[in-house]
């Protein structure tokens, strides 16, 4: 739970410099986490990390809301479309 944790407090950074320091930081801690979360965050996460860490960057900054129409059309144009199916529920995206 405590890796869970770490990862999160990713997304709790106040800019996108700060960011990239802490995704640099957990590559570093990656070798302390369950093979099987090392595996998936060196595979999938880490090659494409900008993509979540998007809202932080200046142009965008103060500009999207939690959650509308428009992030999740953002959101619907930057994933590919193997992926939007697996986040398809009732309650959207």
């Amino acid at each position: 739970m405590e890796y869970i944790t770490d990862f999160m407090e990713l997304f709790k950074q106040d800019d996108l410099d700060d960011s990239i320091d802490y995704v640099n930081f957990l590559k570093e801690e990656i070798k302390y986490y369950p093979k099987h979360l090392a595996e998936y965050l060196k595979d999938n996460f880490f090659p494409e990390y900008r993509k979540y860490l998007k809202f932080l960057e200046e142009d965008y900054k103060d500009k999207l809301e939690s959650t509308n129409n428009k992030l999740e059309n953002f959101n619907g144009n930057t994933m590919p479309k193997y992926e939007k199916r697996s986040y398809r529920t009732k309650r959207g995206l």
